[in-house]
């Protein structure tokens, strides 16, 4: 009889269990509930809790998944497979909580005087709530962390002193604020590329870059797009005049001996990461997050709403205090906007400017019966980042007739948000916006005020 060999398969498809975990606990996922979501992508039925818990345990265990469920559990992750297969390794922990017990335990010896002048210093320079010895290990680490990248023997054999320990151990990986790559190319900006320490660094230039981007954008339609291409991030600046981009991208780097390694975002690196988007509503006229959703999504959707800012409790939390209220909305009739129109606009790259062009001219209208509770005389309309103010400021002589003082100050305010399912969401609006709104509504209340006669002051309360 002959042995008829079996056909050899496809090697198993496998992701670093670890690094599943890791992630999955810097998500702050149960093993439970990662595989529910996984599960739920792949269009699969949930399974009972013991089962799902343990389908995500032998994944992390074993490393064994399939490769279409791999590339769920990265969608779940907000990463990719190749992050999961072990490309870009976690940064390494800092050593703040080892150093500070190497400090007590050789402090408690008595071994090491320049310890105790260390310490001594420490503790002047420490806030009043730290302890010197937490106060000196977290500065040891930040050194170490210089140390690591700059590979500077006198660094290591400094820290080595104080705490003991060999150069070599000291050699081991390890991160403190990170070290970070920022690349910048293309138009209207220098190209760079230059290594920045701490995420706050990053997001500061990022900043920086939207503004400079942006300034001389006026109203043109200009968009800021957020990418992660795990372990990078990409931002891309699209310039409203000639249609030419500034690309932005910036990763998180771990020194060693051999030189720089890429690595994955933290917690706390993504919190700020992800307040970037939000910075950009200010700059450009659309701003597409890390999501992929663009804001707004449709020009025609944009409208100009007042908002009333409620009366604050100081005995009600902050967080459950009642939210601002939109009270008046102009929707200017865009759909009246000819398609030609739109068109010629589509291709001047104008089609923010033209529709909050179009609802301006109604916004006087909206906002003059809502401050009829008092003289025209006594409002006031401000600029501020991304919105337009209106102030009541009552005189001494009206403010005095009452028993109970009457709120003042920032009542109202202009913003620009977009109508989506009838709900409301706010959406970018840039200085430029800003201003050729501002000066029409100036010129509307100047001309009212001008035009209608003292009516005096108000009928005190009894």
């Amino acid at each position: 009889m002959t042995n008829i060999p079996k056909p050899i398969g496809r090697p198993p498809f496998r992701i670093d269990g670890k690094r599943l975990r890791d992630l999955r606990k810097e998500a702050g996922l149960s093993q439970r509930t990662l595989a529910e979501k996984a599960n739920a992508l792949a269009g699969k039925g949930g399974g009972s809790n013991e089962v799902l818990k343990n389908t995500a345990q032998r994944w992390e265990s074993t490393g064994a998944v399939p490769r279409e469920m791999a590339q769920h559990l990265a969608k779940v992750l907000g990463t990719t497979v190749a992050v999961l297969q072990g490309d870009a390794p976690q940064p390494a922990s800092n050593r703040v909580d080892d150093f500070e017990r190497v400090i007590l335990a050789r402090v408690a010896a008595g071994s090491c005087p320049e310890l105790v002048e260390a310490l001594d210093r420490a503790g002047r320079d420490s806030a009043d709530d730290e302890r010197p010895e937490r106060s000196l290990a977290t500065s040891l680490s930040g050194r170490l962390e210089v140390a690591q990248m700059t590979q500077a023997s006198e660094l290591f054999d400094e820290i080595a002193l104080l705490t003991g320990l060999s150069v070599a151990h000291l050699r081991k990986p390890m991160s403190h604020g990170g070290f970070w790559l920022l690349v910048g190319t293309g138009f209207a900006g220098p190209e760079r590329c230059e290594i920045l320490s701490g995420v706050t660094e990053v997001t500061y230039e990022v900043r920086a870059e939207l503004c400079r981007h942006f300034e001389t954008a006026g109203q043109r339609d200009s968009h800021a797009t957020f990418c992660e291409e795990a372990p990078w991030f990409r931002v891309t600046l699209s310039d409203a005049r000639m249609g030419m981009n500034r690309v932005l991208r910036f990763v998180r780097c771990q020194p060693n001996e051999h030189g720089l390694q890429w690595t994955s975002a933290t917690w706390l690196d993504r919190f700020w990461i992800d307040e970037l988007p939000g910075n950009a509503y200010a700059h450009a006229s659309f701003v597409t997050g890390f999501d992929g959703v663009q804001v707004p999504s449709k020009v025609t959707n944009l409208r100009l709403a007042v908002v009333k800012h409620p009366v604050y409790d100081p005995n009600v939390p902050f967080e459950t205090n009642r939210p601002d209220d939109i009270v008046a909305v102009t929707r200017g009739d865009i759909d009246e906007l000819p398609d030609r129109t739109m068109e010629m606009f589509e291709k001047d790259r104008q089609t923010h400017y033209l529709v909050v062009n179009w609802l301006r001219a109604g916004l006087w209208e909206v906002l003059k019966p809502l401050l009829s509770e008092w003289p025209l005389e006594f409002w006031h309309i401000s600029k501020a980042q991304s919105r337009i103010d209106v102030h009541l400021e009552l005189p001494l002589r009206a403010y005095m007739q009452f028993q109970v003082p009457p709120r003042q100050g920032n009542i109202f305010s202009i913003v620009l948000v977009e109508e989506v399912n009838d709900s409301w969401r706010h959406v970018p609006w840039n200085p430029a916006g800003v201003s050729h709104v501002f000066e029409v509504l100036e010129r509307d209340f100047n001309g009212a005020c001008t035009a209608l006669p003292d009516i005096g002051s108000p009928a005190p309360q009894t």
